[in-house]
């Protein structure tokens, strides 16, 4: 409902000989293709692309992440 992702990341550091790690909390929005482009639009942008990844692949239905490029009105 709130559509907020938790997750831990772990990081480790291959050159430490003493194998030094640490890891932290993250949480972020997560945002429906429509939602995102409703409020890109309100805000003053025009949707010129949606991709699912940097190297421009489409979104999918199944993509994990969201790419937009965007132009001022």
């Amino acid at each position: 409902v709130m559509q907020v992702q938790y997750i831990t990341m772990y990081f480790e550091d291959p050159d430490d000989p003493e194998g030094g790690s640490f890891e932290t909390p993250l949480c972020h929005r997560q945002f429906f293709p429509a939602e995102l482009e409703a409020l890109l639009t309100y805000n003053g942008l025009r949707v010129l692309n949606r991709y699912r990844s940097f190297d421009r692949q489409f979104l999918q239905e199944d993509s994990e992440s969201q790419i937009y490029l965007c132009k001022m009105k």
